[in-house]
């Protein structure tokens, strides 16, 4: 792919070069031709030794600048071969942030002169942020949509990871006792979490609730209809979920909401790991509001809009397709509904994506969670926000779409295709149209 860029980038500059030149039979072309190749000669070289370092949502890039002609570096992140995420700095190191916790990067680096930019440089090895990555929108004029990701390799045992903390570390360490849990004077509201479970094994999983502060206290341990409460014998409520990235959802009942006071925390919790695996990860989208809001009973309703898309079912392996929510909306989802076009059952989810990390999972009220569901061939499968499962919440820039997990690419002439319908909502609107739209 870096090859083909650069013959694609050496064969505009050549062209840009040449039409430049006058037709002149008395030698201007030559000249022409000269002026060119001396400004060729004014850009900077190619960086050279390009490594990278994971952090927490991004990655630190370092490299080795071939002269002193360059004025400031490009750096890109590369997801196999899609551009995932640029950023621009005077020299090395430069961070590349909005990364996927979990995911495998690679980066290239392009000097920048007065007279031009250099060709790409060689990728660096690939690496794979960890740590949580957070991203907030105001969704109305005294709330916030939260949302975080966590990613880290695990260890033997059983592993609990809990948020908000007042610090994050980039390391495999899950808990800082400095941890504060919701602000003073809010509340959380939860509208999703998602586990997924690293391992090479199934393993038991679960969510819970903690207090923090004044003192640390277990509340609550659940699935999704099962719940521990503080008083009861400490019993494991988990699930077992398949390994290699199987998922544990949990979606929001509206009839009974759950909603963390300030001092509290959320968590996921893995039951008999054995440690060394990368990418375990666990994400959840909350709203925070001020104390004591909980959910508006009026009754207002959104503007709606369908948004979809289709492809042909003649490639084998992963296929994603999703569409952007625009700036100054929120999206409500109220249905998604997926078409299978091959000759025989394929596993699909939705797709949630979000800045510098996504979220998939199908959202169900099943006492077990959710995973991705197997839709027959020919077949379809649609998700309806209902009151005992509420609606994904997707501020602007963020995507809504679906995922096939093992299409084989046998139906060249047939079309697969997705829709959904939404709620349009505006960014810091009113808290009453944003709270009635959620019924």
């Amino acid at each position: 792919m870096y090859g083909a860029s650069a013959v694609v980038c050496a064969a505009s500059l050549i062209w840009s070069g040449l039409s430049a030149v006058p037709v002149d039979a008395g030698g201007g072309g030559h000249r022409g031709l000269a002026l060119a190749s001396q400004e060729s000669e004014l850009r900077p070289g190619v960086p050279a030794g390009v490594t990278a370092t994971a952090g927490p949502g991004q990655g630190a890039v370092s490299f080795t600048a071939a002269d002193t002609r360059a004025v400031s570096f490009t750096v890109t992140a590369w997801r196999g071969s899609v551009r995932a995420a640029t950023s621009t700095g005077p020299g090395s190191p430069t961070v590349v942030s909005g990364l996927s916790s979990g995911v495998s990067y690679t980066f290239t680096v392009v000097a920048n002169g007065t007279s031009g930019s250099s060709a790409a440089s060689l990728p660096s090895r690939s690496i794979v942020p960890t740590g949580p990555v957070t991203n907030t929108a105001a969704v109305a004029s005294d709330r916030r949509f939260v949302n975080q990701s966590v990613s880290f390799a695990s260890s033997a045992g059983t592993v609990s990871s809990r948020r908000p903390q007042a610090s994050e570390s980039s390391t495999t360490t899950l808990y800082n006792p400095a941890s504060q849990g919701v602000p003073v004077g809010k509340e959380w509201r939860l509208l999703w979490l998602r586990a997924v479970n690293c391992e090479a094994a199934p393993r038991l999983m679960e969510f819970f609730v903690h207090q923090e502060s004044p003192t640390q206290t277990a509340l609550a341990k659940f699935v999704q209809g099962d719940v521990w409460r503080a008083g009861q014998p400490n019993r494991a409520v988990a699930v077992a979920v398949p390994a290699n990235g199987g998922q544990l959802s949990w979606v929001e009942n509206r009839g009974e909401p759950l909603i963390l006071a300030a001092g509290q925390s959320i968590g996921a919790r893995w039951y008999g790991m054995v440690g060394g695996a990368r990418s375990c990860n666990w994400q959840y989208g909350a709203i925070e509001q001020p104390a004591g809001t909980g959910i508006a009973a009026t009754s207002t309703s959104l503007p709606t809009a369908t948004v979809g898309a289709s492809f042909k079912g003649d490639v084998a392996g992963l296929r994603s397709s999703w569409r952007t929510v625009p700036a100054g909306t929120y999206w409500l989802p109220t249905s998604v509904r997926a078409t299978n076009c091959e000759t025989g059952p394929r596993r699909m989810d939705i797709v949630l994506l979000g800045p510098g990390n996504i979220m998939q999972g199908v959202v169900t009220s099943a006492v077990g969670g959710s995973g991705p569901v197997e839709v027959p061939a020919g077949g379809t499968w649609t998700w309806t926000a209902s009151e005992s499962s509420s609606r994904l919440l997707l501020p602007e820039g963020w995507g809504l779409g679906v995922r096939w997990l093992d299409m084989r690419g046998d139906a060249p002439t047939g079309t697969c295709s997705w829709s959904a319908t939404v709620s349009v909502g505006a960014m810091g609107g009113t808290a009453a149209a944003f709270d009635s739209s959620m019924g």
